[in-house]
């Protein structure tokens, strides 16, 4: 018995491009866009390949029908293509067993089970394909900033290189914050600009979070459905089933029987002629595929529900390096190995604040991808660099105007003349 999935290999080469192309994620997001889609192939290949290169079915015959090859070929092939009926259908009258064929008792979901699997791993990558398309949207590139902190970040210890490298980043995102302010002169276009260019990759990130959370419990419901489960503890329910030696040795038993009822009819053209009915036969047959669907949902729906615990916390965490600025730079600081003086601290401090949660998400996941050491390197040269044209503009200022010299010794990475918005810089670090 033969299922192929055509487009898997092709799937599976696209997931992994897509892994390499999702640079802005943490190891939460991995686990939904790049572990559980690869965990969910091997799952189609296995059962795919019992299907394909074992026996998924095996039937028990009548003795009046051992005779015919032919026909036996053709009852196996009919019970695996059409639903099986569950032992617990079974009822004794009067010395017959009568089956009754009531689709609540019907196994017939193994059929699909690839497909199925399948059609959740394209589910599981969907929220990184959202979050890659709102990346992408926003002027400061997040993929690219990523890759070349990652870039310097190898070419530690090659002085020329990296220093090249440090200072085009470091200039890179001060130009794309200048190129934002400077983008309209209108006041309220302003504003509203400063607000979503400061905040869109982070609704976006977080909407991805919730997205992520919604499929795994989508997910869960998903499978007890495909299975005709109602109770929301399938996993508990089968767990407890498969450690429990009674219900564990009855073949018959459960969401996963191995041991099925098939009812299939056989006419004969003599039959056919007089008007006779077809003659019913009711085999027993074995499924020994089930005994490897057993374990693989059992053990997809216990990582569904672990990736959900995972999920709902690191979207907390999440939640809480946005809403205090003061948790992550601590966290900085703290896994660093530089050292650093309490003038310093309050200078990034003030850095971090002035560039909103945008920025912040920026940073956090340079020090993912590159390591922490990178992302204090680079505010170090984004401070120097300011500092720089600081000094630059106060000279330039100073000749034009010699009563000019009375400006704050601050400068904003966002807009110096607006009083609300946070100032991040007091000194030269150089």
């Amino acid at each position: 018995m033969s299922v192929s999935i055509p487009f898997v290999d092709r799937f599976l080469n696209l997931e992994a491009r897509l892994s390499q192309r999702v640079k802005a994620s943490d190891v939460i997001d991995r686990l939904h866009c790049v572990f559980t889609p690869f965990l969910l192939s091997l799952s189609v290949v296995l059962i795919g390949t019992k299907m394909h290169m074992g026996d998924p079915i095996n039937c028990m015959f009548h003795t009046d029908i051992d005779g015919y090859g032919s026909w036996k070929e053709y009852f196996q092939q009919y019970c695996f293509v059409t639903n099986t009926y569950k032992y617990n259908s079974i009822a004794y009258y009067g010395g017959d067993y009568y089956i009754d064929h009531q689709y609540d008792t019907r196994v017939n979901y193994y059929q699909w089970i690839p497909f199925f699997l399948a059609a959740q791993m394209v589910a599981f990558c969907l929220p990184a394909v959202f979050s890659n398309c709102c990346f992408k949207k926003t002027t400061l590139k997040f993929e690219d900033v990523i890759k070349a902190a990652k870039c310097y970040g190898g070419a530690i210890g090659n002085s020329k290189k990296e220093s090249k490298l440090l200072k085009s980043i470091a200039a890179y995102m001060i130009n794309i914050q200048t190129y934002e302010r400077s983008r309209t002169d209108d006041v309220f276009q302003a504003w509203c600009g400063s607000f979503l260019i400061r905040r869109k990759a982070t609704i976006g990130y977080l909407l991805h979070k919730v997205l992520c959370l919604i499929n795994v419990v989508f997910q869960m419901w998903v499978v007890a459905f495909f299975l005709g489960i109602t109770s929301w503890k399938m996993g508990f329910i089968q767990a407890t089933a498969i450690f429990n030696p009674a219900l564990r040795n009855n073949t018959g038993f459960g969401v996963f029987p191995r041991t099925v009822m098939c009812h299939t009819e056989k006419s004969t053209s003599v039959g056919q002629e007089f008007g006779a009915k077809p003659i019913g036969y009711d085999f027993e047959c074995l499924l020994p595929v089930n005994y490897i669907n057993e374990k693989v949902f059992l053990f997809l729906w216990f990582w569904f529900l672990m990736l959900f615990i995972l999920t709902a916390c690191n979207v907390f965490c999440w939640f809480f390096v946005f809403l205090f600025p003061e948790f992550g730079i601590k966290g900085l600081f703290d896994r660093s190995d530089k050292k650093f003086e309490e003038a310093d601290k309050q200078s990034y401090r003030e850095f971090f604040s002035g560039l909103g949660v945008d920025g912040r998400l920026l940073f956090a996941f340079i020090s993912i991808h590159a390591g922490d050491q990178v992302a204090v390197n680079i505010v170090e040269e984004i401070l120097k660099q300011m500092a720089a044209k600081r000094l630059e503009k106060k000279e330039k200022d100073d000749k034009d105007d010699p009563e000019a010299g009375n400006i704050p010794d601050k400068i904003s990475l966002h807009d110096d003349t607006t009083e609300d918005t946070p100032l991040f810089f007091k000194k030269s670090l150089a």
